[in-house]
C-alpha cells in the first residue's frame, strides 16, 4: 500500500515539475475518506509534503491549494505561492486525516468554485486540478459527473485523476476507473496504479515518472502488444517503466495501452498482434505550451497472431504503420478509418454519464440530467432558469469510441400527457448544435411538439461523447421566471 500512495504521488509531482514551464497553479484535492484509514493516510501526509518541498524549490512563485474530501469537502489552504507558503501547506498536510464517506461531488463542486476565484485574479495562468481517490464515490454519481463537467468547462483548469484502489473487487475497480476517466478532462488524463507492488518507486525516482503534459501520447485499442526499443532500454507491457517513458494498461483483458513519452527523442515502435481482429492507433504530440493540438488516428488496422507492424514517433506530415508490406496512415488532425471497428452506441452496455449546464437541484426529486435516459416522457432534465446557451452531454464511461448515427429526442418538459401546463410554462428546443467529442458535427431545428423526433447525422461519427448546444428555444409561458427553464425529456442515441 505504501508503494501504491507513494507511486500516485510521485506522478502528481512530475507533474508539476513538466507544468510549472507552464505557469500553472495547483489545486490538490485528496481523497481523505475512511479507506484511507492507517498506513494510506500517514503516507498521504509524507508524500504530499514531498510534493509541496520539491514545488517550491523548483518553481517558488507556482501557488498551491490544499483541498480534502470525505463525508464534506473543505479547503485546507487556499492558493499560496509555494516558496513563502512552503510552511503552511506542510502545515495543511499535517492536518489530514481519514475518516468519512467518499463525497466526490462535493470536492468537485467546491474545487470549481475555488479554481474560479483563483483565476480571476491571476488570468494568465493555468490551474491543474489533480484529483485523488482510492475508493468507490458514496454520492449519487450523476451529481459527480455534473460536477466534473462544470468544473472542466472552466477556461484555464485542467483536470487530472489517480486512482490508486485497495480493498474492491475487479467489479468495483472497473467502475472506479470508469468514474475517474470520465471526470478527468479527457481519457488520457487518466491514471491508474497497477500492480503496485511491481513499482517501488521512491522520490529520488519523480524526474523518471513521464505525464502527459508536454508528452508524446500513443493510445493502442485491441488485441495487440506495443513495444519500443530506446537507448538499451525496453518499454512494453512486463516493463512498464523506463527512463524516457512509461505505459499504463486498461481494460478487462488489458486491451488498452496508453504510453507517455520524453518529447526530446524520436522512438521506433513495434506492435504485435495476438490474434485476429483490429486495432485503433492514437498518437499525441504536444506543441510548446504543452497541449496536444497535433493528433493523428488509425483506425481498423488489421491484426493477426505473429503480426509485426512497424511505425516511430517522427512528426512529420503523416504517420505510418508498416504492417505486412502495407502502409496504414493518417495525417495531422485526420481520422483515418480502414475498417470500422466501433460498435453502434446503441449496444453500449454501460452507464452513460450524462452532464448539462445546469439542472433544477432544489426540486423534489432533483431533476438530474440522466433523466432523459431512464426511458421515461414523463420525466425531464430541467436546466434552472437557463433558455439559449444551455446543453447536455452523453459520454460513454468505458474509455471506448463508438459509431453514432444519430439521436431520438422527445422535446420539453416530462409531463403525463393529460396535464400539459408545465410544458408550455417550460421552453423547448427550437435551434439546437450538435458535438461529438467536442468536434461541431451540424445543427438541426426541431418542432415543437412532444413526438419523437429522430436526427441524423450528415454521416455516422466515432466517438464517446454526443454535447448538445441550445442554440433557440420555443419560448415558455414562464420564460422570465428563474425556476422555468429549457427541458428535454428523453434523449436516445443510435
Amino acid at each position: 500500500m505504501k508503494k501504491c500512495i507513494s507511486f500516485a504521488l510521485a506522478l502528481l509531482l512530475a507533474l508539476s515539475w513538466s507544468a510549472c514551464a507552464y505557469n500553472y497553479d495547483f489545486l490538490l484535492v485528496v481523497d481523505t475518506s475512511g479507506s484511507m484509514d492507517g498506513t494510506p493516510i500517514y503516507v498521504l501526509r509524507e508524500a504530499a509534503g514531498k510534493l509541496i518541498d520539491d514545488v517550491a524549490d523548483q518553481s517558488a512563485d507556482s501557488n498551491i491549494a490544499l483541498e480534502e474530501f470525505n463525508t464534506n469537502a473543505q479547503i485546507l489552504q487556499r492558493f499560496i505561492p509555494a516558496g513563502s507558503g512552503r510552511y503552511s501547506l506542510l502545515t495543511a498536510v499535517d492536518r489530514l486525516n481519514a475518516g468519512g464517506r467518499t463525497q466526490i461531488d462535493a470536492a468537485l463542486s467546491l474545487a470549481k468554485s475555488t479554481v474560479e476565484r483563483q483565476l480571476s485574479t491571476y488570468r494568465n495562468r493555468k490551474i491543474c486540478v489533480i484529483v485523488m481517490s482510492d475508493g468507490l464515490p458514496t454520492c449519487d454519481v450523476d451529481k459527480a459527473y455534473n460536477q466534473a463537467d462544470r468544473l472542466k468547462l472552466v477556461n484555464g483548469a485542467d483536470v487530472y485523476t489517480v486512482g490508486f484502489f485497495h480493498n474492491l473487487t475487479s467489479s468495483e475497480r472497473l467502475m472506479c476507473e470508469e468514474i475517474l476517466r470520465t471526470i478527468a478532462s479527457d481519457k488520457t488524463k487518466y491514471f491508474v496504479v497497477n500492480n503496485p507492488e511491481d513499482f517501488g518507486l521512491i522520490f529520488a525516482d519523480i524526474s523518471e515518472i513521464i505525464l502527459e503534459s508536454g508528452k508524446i501520447i500513443i493510445w493502442l485499442e485491441g488485441d495487440a502488444d506495443i513495444s519500443i526499443d530506446y537507448n538499451g532500454e525496453v518499454l512494453n507491457r512486463s516493463n512498464n517503466r523506463t527512463s524516457f517513458g512509461t505505459m499504463q494498461t486498461e481494460g478487462r483483458s488489458n486491451e488498452r495501452k496508453v504510453l507517455r513519452l520524453d518529447p526530446a527523442n524520436l522512438y521506433d515502435v513495434d506492435i504485435f498482434g495476438n490474434g485476429s481482429g483490429y486495432v485503433n492507433y492514437t498518437i499525441k504530440y504536444p506543441d510548446a505550451n504543452g497541449e496536444h493540438t497535433d493528433t493523428r488516428k488509425i483506425v481498423g488496422m488489421p491484426v493477426s497472431a505473429g503480426l509485426h507492424a512497424t511505425t516511430n514517433t517522427r512528426q512529420t506530415g503523416t504517420t505510418t504503420i508498416n504492417a505486412n508490406g502495407k502502409d496504414f496512415t493518417a495525417a495531422r488532425g485526420e481520422r483515418h478509418v480502414y475498417h470500422e471497428t466501433s460498435l453502434p452506441i446503441s449496444s453500449y452496455s454501460g452507464n452513460l454519464a450524462v452532464t448539462a449546464s445546469s439542472y433544477y437541484e432544489k426540486n423534489n426529486p432533483p431533476v438530474y440530467p440522466s433523466r432523459v435516459i431512464d426511458g421515461k416522457d414523463t420525466t425531464s432534465w430541467d436546466a434552472w432558469g437557463e433558455h439559449e446557451n444551455a446543453w447536455i452531454k452523453l459520454s460513454a464511461t468505458d474509455g471506448y469510441d463508438y459509431l453514432i448515427e444519430g439521436f431520438t429526442i422527445v422535446n420539453g418538459k416530462g409531463v403525463n400527457k393529460k396535464s400539459m401546463e408545465y410544458w408550455y410554462k417550460n421552453s423547448r428546443v427550437k435551434d439546437l448544435s450538435v458535438y461529438v467529442d467536442d468536434q461541431y458535427i451540424s445543427s438541426f431545428t426541431l418542432t415543437d411538439d412532444r413526438t419523437p423526433q429522430r436526427i441524423d447525422f450528415p454521416q455516422a461519427v466515432v466517438g464517446s461523447s454526443v454535447r448538445i448546444q441550445i442554440d433557440t428555444v420555443y419560448k415558455g409561458k414562464s420564460y422570465k421566471d428563474k425556476n422555468y427553464g429549457v427541458c428535454i425529456a428523453e434523449i436516445e442515441l443510435f
